[in-house]
């Protein structure tokens, strides 16, 4: 039997090449599972900050973990709020007149919508009825551009916490809160009005 040389090697194998498919589907795969990741953790950190579709209201951050009150029939309690101009305030500036409270955000698709029918049923219904929006848990210059985009002119104000949107019984954005001339809660509702809709709730519970 022949022996080899001890420094015989045998012939190097040629490397096994990837097939093309193979190596791009696993780049497109590891692709996929960055993003994934990425947008789990955007997810996280700001979910309940995010633009919904359609007309869906969306809960506020920390909104679900507080009792809902349930005011309808009782007196509008005279809670704080932050002007624009960064100057405090408080919904007893209303007493005396019929008000609509509307809460919203920059980042609310159904916010956005109904807004500039409120600016429409605000023009319509004149010094009968005074209104305020209120801009929750958003910066001041996402507010201000938000209003430029919509042009609502009526007045608004800041509720940065959200806490004053919860205290009057709101979870969710859009909420519009109907107050009577004597101070008196007459209807919430959750989610977004249209013109029509709006109108119709000021004639019935303001108006009338």
């Amino acid at each position: 039997m022949e022996t080899l040389p001890a420094d015989h090697r045998a012939p190097d194998r040629p490397a096994r090449r990837v097939p093309p498919g193979l190596l791009a589907a696993a780049v497109l795969a590891t692709a996929v599972v960055v993003i994934a990741v990425f947008v789990a953790i955007r997810s996280g950190s700001n979910a309940s900050s995010s633009a919904v579709n359609g007309n869906t209201p969306f809960t506020i951050r920390g909104g679900l973990d507080k009792p809902v009150t349930d005011l309808v029939g009782q007196p509008l309690p005279d809670l704080p709020y932050t002007t624009f101009d960064e100057q405090p305030a408080s919904l007893s500036k209303y007493r005396g007149r019929p008000l609509v409270i509307n809460f919203w955000s920059s980042t609310c698709t159904p916010c956005i919508t109904e807004m500039p029918d409120f600016q429409k049923v605000f023009e319509e219904v004149g010094d009968k009825v005074s209104f305020l929006g209120l801009d929750v848990q958003d910066s001041v210059e996402s507010g201000r551009f938000l209003l430029e985009k919509t042009g609502v002119n009526y007045d608004v104000g800041s509720d940065p916490s959200g806490d004053t949107l919860v205290k009057l019984g709101g979870i969710v954005l859009p909420t519009t809160i109907l107050v009577a001339a004597d101070g008196t809660v007459k209807q919430l509702h959750s989610g977004q009005l249209s013109k029509e809709q709006l109108t119709e709730a000021i004639n019935q519970y303001l108006l009338a």
